[in-house]
């Protein structure tokens, strides 16, 4: 993986039977971050171009610099939607959800506010019209963690095919265990 190079984010496939890819649209009325109301995020099984995304340098004196440069595991780094232009971003606000709590993720750019790196350089003699001095804030930072054990590493078994034999065995199964007026009751 390099700096700049376009990539799609996969899920597991195991999930759902198929892969799943990052995807982010912009904002609309009837698309936006549940909490942060930012642009959001989902997993979406068709790879268009909205869930294009490129890895780009933490530091904005760098990102230039370090396009086609490989990307080292651990480093800070930012993930572009190459749709919006905007950053992955993490305000870490927790909900709850069926896999316990986590953090909404979504799309939304978040910078310093003041212009003490362009003042800094103008102070040395550097031009700032060239220089994207902006830096982005914890909420934009990720990084590629690898895994530290080798085993860890290595591809999930395929979990077992099931078909719809087995899937109606198991709901009268479940229905069987709840009663006689389970059926009355799904109803």
């Amino acid at each position: 993986m390099r700096y700049g190079q376009k990539l799609r984010f996969e899920g597991n496939p195991f999930l759902i039977g198929k892969k799943l890819y990052l995807h982010s649209t912009q904002i609309s009325p009837l698309a936006f971050a549940r909490f942060s109301r930012n642009q959001e995020v989902c997993m979406i099984a068709k790879p268009v171009y909205n869930t294009v995304w490129r890895i780009l340098a933490h530091n904005p004196n760098l990102r230039v610099s370090s396009l086609g440069q490989p990307v080292k595991a651990g480093e800070p780094i930012l993930i572009e939607h190459c749709g919006t232009g905007q950053f992955l971003s993490s305000d870490k606000i927790p909900y709850g959800n069926d896999f316990g709590v986590e953090y909404e993720v979504s799309v939304c750019s978040q910078t310093t506010n003041n212009k003490s790196q362009a003042l800094q350089l103008e102070k040395i003699g550097k031009l700032t019209v060239d220089q994207p001095t902006k830096h982005q804030l914890e909420s934009n930072t990720w990084s590629i963690q690898t895994a530290a054990d080798p085993s860890l590493a290595e591809p999930l078994p395929e979990p077992p095919k099931r078909t719809t034999q087995d899937l109606i065995a198991n709901i009268k199964a479940h229905l069987n265990e709840r009663g006689l007026l389970t059926i009355r009751g799904v109803a």
